[in-house]
C-alpha cells in the first residue's frame, strides 16, 4: 500500500481507533491510583579509573576490569564493607562500568537513593576493583617467585649428586668426563636461575595497574533522568495510555480492513467486478426518495451521475465473455414516428404524433437502453436509474423508465408517481390489457417519463420473460430507456431483461457489498455475454482531490456565510428541517409538474 492509501485507511477507520484509544486510557485512569506513592530521587555517582603508565607491569584488558566490577568478588567486598546483606548481585545491578579504549579509562557509575550514598557505592566498587586487582597482580608475582626458588634449589641439590658422582668414577678408575659435562650444564642453568632470583628480588610491589583519575564526591552526583520510563502520575499514565492504544488501533485497523470481506474503495470494486469503476457517487444525508440530480443540480452526487451518463455516451461497453472482453459493437441508429401521451396537456385525443430524435439527439453508436442492476438490495440501484434518467433528461433527450423490480418496485416514488396500472398489466396481455403507451406517465421531473410496476401478481415468471419485447416498444417512446430491475443475485428480472439492453450499469454500495458477491455477479454477467458499461460506486468515500471536495467546501463557505449572516440578523432564522412523507404521498415541488394519476 502506498502512505496515501494508509491514510485514507485511517480516516475511514477512525472510529476503530477512537475506540482504542478512549478504552485504553480509561482503563489506565481506572486501575492508576490518584496519589501515587512518591519516590525518593535516584542519584548517579561517578568514580574514573585510568591505566598506570608508571607501573611496569602491564594493565588487564579495560572489558576485563569492567567484568570484575559487576562479577565475582568485587560485588560480594563491597556488599560486606556496606552492610548489604542480600544478594551482592542485587547490589552490582545498580553499577555500570563504562570503557574507553582510546584514552584508555574505566568510569564507574553507581546509582543510589542519595548523593552521598550514591558517591559512596561508586567510590567502594572502584576501590575494591582496584583492591582485587591489586591482590592478583601480588599473587602472581608471589608464585613466578615460589616457582623459581624451587627450580634454584632443585639445580644445586642435581649439582651436588653430579659432583658425587663424579668422585666416585675417580675413585673406582672410571672417566668422569660424562658426568663433569652434565654438572657443568647444571652449574650454567643454576647460575641464571640465581640472576633472575636476584632481579626478582629488585622489582617493586606489584600494583592493580589502574589509579584512580577523578573520585566520586557528593557534590557531583547527579540525579537520573527518569528516560522513557513509565509516568508515576495518573495523568502522565493516561496520556501514555491513549497514545499506545492509538497505536494498537492502527493494527487493528489495517488487520480489520485486510480481512474485511466487503467493497470499500474504488481499487477494491475493480478487482472485485473486473470492471472499471464509471463514477464514484458520494455519500449524501437527503431525503430517502429525493433525485438530488434535479432538486440539487450542483452537488457533488449530481456531477457524479452526469459522470455517468458521460461515461455511457462516450465509452463502449465491455461485452463479457468474449476473448478479453471487446467493446460492444455501436447500434445502429433508427428513426420512427410513434403516438405517445404529450406532457404538456391534452389536445384531441389526447396523444400527438412525435418524432423519436434517435439520430439528433442520440449520436450513433450511442446506447439507448440502460439496464441498471446490482448484486443485492438496497444499494442504491433504483436511486442511480433515477438520477441516471435526470441527467439525460438535462440534456434535453427524452427518457423512459420501466420499473422492472416487480418484487419491490419503488423508482415510482422517486419520480412522484403513484402507482397504477403498469407493466404487469401490459405483460399479461388479454384483450382489454392496455399498451405500453397506455401506462407510461409523466414525473415530477421535465422530460422524464415513467412506466411503474403495475398490479401485484403472484408469479413473475412468465411476465419477466415477456419483459424483452416490451423493451423494444420502449425503444420507439423515448431516446433513452432506463430499466430498473431487481438485483441480479436475488431475482430473474434482471437476466431475462439483459440481453435485450444495450448496455448494464452494475451499482454497488461502498462499505456493503461483498467481494463474493461481486464475483458471482461478474461471473453471471459474462455468461449472458453482457454489454457492461461498468460500477458506480455509491456512499464512496470522500477523497481529498475532486469535484466532491470542490463542491463540499463551496457549499460550506456559503453555509458558514448563511449562519454569520442570521446571527447578525440581516436574514431571515433557517428554515425548519423537511418532514417526511408517507411513501405513497407524491412529493410536489416548486419548479415541478406535479404527478400524474
Amino acid at each position: 500500500m502506498e502512505p496515501i492509501e494508509y491514510a485514507r485507511l485511517i480516516r475511514r477507520r477512525w472510529r476503530i481507533l477512537a475506540a482504542c484509544c478512549l478504552v485504553s486510557a480509561v482503563v489506565v485512569w481506572v486501575l492508576t491510583p490518584s496519589s501515587p506513592a512518591k519516590t525518593a530521587p535516584q542519584f548517579v555517582g561517578e568514580h574514573t579509573l585510568i591505566r598506570d603508565g608508571e607501573t611496569a607491569a602491564t594493565p588487564a584488558a579495560l572489558a576485563t576490569v569492567a567484568l570484575f566490577v559487576r562479577t565475582g568478588e568485587v560485588p560480594a567486598r563491597v556488599a560486606k564493607r556496606i552492610g548489604f546483606d542480600r544478594d551482592p548481585q542485587l547490589l552490582a545491578r545498580s553499577v555500570e562500568a563504562e570503557p574507553d579504549e582510546q584514552i584508555g579509562t574505566l568510569t564507574i557509575k553507581a546509582t543510589a537513593g542519595g548523593r552521598q550514598a550514591a558517591s559512596d557505592l561508586a567510590n567502594a566498587f572502584a576501590e575494591e576493583t582496584l583492591a582485587v586487582l591489586g591482590e592478583k597482580a601480588q599473587a602472581t608475582l608471589d608464585k613466578v617467585n615460589t616457582d623459581l626458588t624451587a627450580r634454584v634449589t632443585r639445580r644445586r641439590a642435581t649439582i651436588d649428586d653430579l659432583e658425587r658422582q663424579s668422585a666416585a668414577a675417580r675413585a673406582a678408575g672410571r672417566s668422569p668426563e660424562l658426568i663433569d659435562a652434565q654438572r657443568d650444564a647444571e652449574l650454567r642453568l643454576y647460575g641464571t636461575d640465581l640472576e633472575l632470583q636476584q632481579k626478582q628480588a629488585d622489582v617493586p610491589p606489584p600494583t592493580s595497574g589502574f589509579t584512580t583519575l577523578e573520585a566520586s564526591t557528593p557534590e557531583l552526583a547527579n540525579p537520573r533522568s527518569a528516560g522513557l520510563g513509565v509516568p508515576a502520575g495518573r495523568p502522565g499514565r493516561t496520556a501514555a495510555a491513549a497514545l499506545l492504544g492509538l497505536m494498537l488501533g492502527a493494527v487493528v485497523a489495517l488487520v480489520v480492513e485486510r480481512v474485511d470481506p466487503r467493497i470499500t474503495l474504488r481499487a477494491g470494486a475493480e478487482r472485485a467486478f473486473k470492471l472499471p469503476v464509471i463514477a464514484e457517487v458520494p455519500f449524501s444525508r437527503g431525503r430517502r426518495f429525493d433525485v438530488l440530480t434535479a432538486t440539487n443540480p450542483s452537488s457533488a452526487v449530481a456531477e457524479a451521475y452526469r459522470a455517468v451518463r458521460s461515461a455511457l455516451l462516450l465509452i463502449p461497453g465491455n461485452v463479457l465473455g468474449r476473448l478479453g472482453d471487446v467493446p460492444a459493437e455501436p447500434a445502429a441508429p433508427t428513426t420512427s414516428v410513434v403516438a405517445v401521451p404529450s406532457i404538456l396537456g391534452t389536445g384531441g385525443n389526447g396523444h400527438h404524433a412525435m418524432q423519436s430524435n434517435a439520430v439528433g439527439r442520440r449520436g450513433p453508436g450511442e446506447p439507448q437502453v440502460v439496464l441498471v442492476t446490482s448484486a443485492a438490495p438496497a444499494e442504491g440501484k433504483t436511486a442511480t436509474a433515477a438520477n441516471l434518467a435526470a441527467s439525460f433528461a438535462e440534456t434535453g433527450r427524452s427518457v423512459l423508465v420501466l420499473s422492472c423490480d416487480f418484487r419491490r418496485p419503488s423508482i415510482h416514488e422517486h419520480l412522484g408517481v403513484r402507482q397504477a396500472w403498469g407493466l404487469t398489466d401490459v405483460l399479461q396481455g388479454g384483450r382489454d390489457a392496455p399498451k405500453l403507451a397506455d401506462v407510461v406517465k409523466d414525473s415530477i421531473i421535465p422530460g422524464v417519463r415513467i412506466a411503474t410496476n403495475g398490479s401485484p401478481l403472484d408469479s413473475y415468471g412468465e411476465v419477466a420473460a415477456r419483459g424483452r419485447g416490451l423493451v423494444g416498444e420502449a425503444r420507439a417512446l423515448a431516446d433513452i430507456v432506463v430499466i430498473d430491475t431487481a438485483p441480479i443475485l436475488v431475482a430473474h428480472e434482471a437476466t431475462e431483461l439483459i440481453p435485450a439492453a444495450d448496455t448494464v450499469i452494475v451499482v454497488c454500495r461502498s462499505g456493503q457489498t461483498s467481494k463474493e458477491d461481486a464475483g458471482r455477479t461478474r461471473e453471471m454477467l459474462t455468461r449472458l455475454r453482457a454489454s457492461v458499461a461498468g460500477v458506480v460506486l455509491v456512499g464512496a468515500p470522500e477523497s481529498d482531490t475532486g469535484y466532491s471536495t470542490y463542491y463540499y467546501e463551496n457549499q460550506s463557505r456559503q453555509d458558514r456565510r448563511s449562519v454569520g449572516a442570521w446571527l447578525l440578523g440581516r436574514r431571515p432564522p433557517p428554515p425548519p428541517p423537511p418532514v417526511e412523507t408517507r411513501p405513497d404521498d407524491v412529493l410536489p415541488k416548486p419548479d415541478r409538474k406535479r404527478a400524474v394519476t
